[in-house]
């Protein structure tokens, strides 16, 4: 393995996740609660109203689905991140992948019914095809989930990577009230609004069985790890973290976490999950094929055309920095944008890792003069009966 930087290290650069999933297994939900827990936005929307980030298109609140890739950016714990929501419909499966090959990490998001699981074996396919480091977030864990071994294995058989829960739910009845971390060995209470509150662990340790499988698991790829199970001790919860940061980087295993996108529930979870154990920008500069020194470079992944803009690009910076007016060979930099949704802001520079909008143009050479105007025509009077390009007549024309 490559060398790692320290679990849970202040990045300086922008990190990129990328939410992708099954099409109607809340993805745009847990879109608006990263952003809104990253202080992106300052209230979530609804769909009912219209309101949500992720569905700021007409057509989009029209069917209640995204049709088109969103935009935002937020900041947790000090680090900068960019969260690209993906549309899950067939018909969009280029865009989400476009993005996926310039993300960090991709957030996989599946719904908690075994029947609807196998939906996301393209996407599982591809990430695993092209190394893309992912977790899996079940989503949808409120109410009476489908058993989690269930869940596993079907998600197992669809994946070519091992699949490792980092969480066991905590049931009260059919409801689903809060978690047992498999790593820390600790359980937690979702609360309404903020972080889940640690509590006692329940009699019979829930996770203990879950817990012992991860830890086989890990021990597949750590010596230290293995060392303390073969003599019956418990490896240090530090070199557990550190081995989770190393696998993930390495897209040696996909860690699978628990939530409800909706109600906030695992959000806090996952984002302190992607802050420690996501690679670093030069991991994906590295795979894209923009590794080590050079002039600034940034790849195009989507270009689309804006009302009173003309034709404008989401691309992710690699290398360097870039402002507004900036030339690259015959093309001029007009515009660049942070994009919110549907909103652009105008941002004078653009650092590596970061995610912007930018408008290009194709400036008019120094020498350009007026093209020249056909024989028998003079200023704006229409061409004589004699010109050599005669209108047809009318007839023809109504034809």
């Amino acid at each position: 393995m490559s060398q790692a930087p320290q679990a849970g290290a202040p990045q300086a650069s922008t990190r990129c996740a990328v939410v992708a999933g099954p099409y109607h297994s809340g993805k745009t939900h847990l879109f608006e609660a990263l952003l809104h827990a990253t202080g992106a936005i300052h209230r979530k929307g609804a769909v009912a109203a219209g309101t949500l980030v992720g569905d700021h298109q007409k057509e989009a609140r029209k069917r209640q689905g995204s049709t088109e890739l969103s935009v935002g950016m937020g900041h947790f714990l000090g680090d900068p991140w960019v969260f690209i929501d993906t549309p899950g419909g067939v018909e969009f499966g280029q865009d989400a992948r476009d993005a996926c090959l310039v993300a960090d990490i991709v957030i996989v998001v599946v719904e908690a019914e075994v029947d609807k699981v196998s939906a996301a074996a393209p996407l599982l396919h591809y990430l695993d095809g092209h190394n893309i480091p992912h977790v899996v977030f079940i989503n949808k864990v409120d109410h009476d989930p489908a058993p989690m071994r269930m869940l596993m294995d079907r998600l197992q058989a669809i994946s070519e990577r091992p699949m490792i829960l980092r969480q066991v739910p905590l049931l009260e009845g059919e409801a689903v009230t809060g978690y047992v971390d498999l790593v820390s060995a600790r359980a937690y209470r979702y609360a309404d609004a903020g972080p889940s509150a640690l509590i006692e662990m329940p009699a019979g340790d829930p996770g203990g069985a879950a817990r012992e499988e991860l830890l086989e698991t890990l021990a597949d790829y750590d010596d230290v790890i293995l060392e303390h199970l073969l003599e019956d001790r418990q490896p240090a919860t530090a070199e557990v973290y550190q081995q989770f940061t190393e696998t993930l980087r390495d897209d040696l295993l996909v860690p699978v976490l628990l939530g409800a996108g909706a109600l906030d529930r695992g959000v806090q979870r996952l984002l302190k999950t992607l802050r420690h154990d996501a690679p670093a920008v030069a991991v994906a500069a590295a795979r894209r094929g923009f590794d080590g020194p050079g002039e600034v470079a940034a790849e195009v992944f989507k270009t689309m055309h804006a009302p009173h803009l003309g034709k404008l690009s989401l691309a992710r910076l690699w290398r360097g920095s870039v402002k507004d007016g900036d030339h690259f060979g015959s093309q001029r930099l007009s515009g660049l944008y942070r994009p919110l949704g549907g909103k652009l802001d105008k941002l004078p520079t653009a650092t590596a890792g970061e995610v912007a909008s930018d408008v290009w143009r194709k400036p008019r050479p120094a020498t350009w003069s007026a093209p020249p105007r056909p024989a028998g025509c003079h200023g704006r009077r229409p061409c004589p009966r004699s010109s050599p390009w005669p209108l047809p007549p009318p007839a023809a024309r109504t034809r």
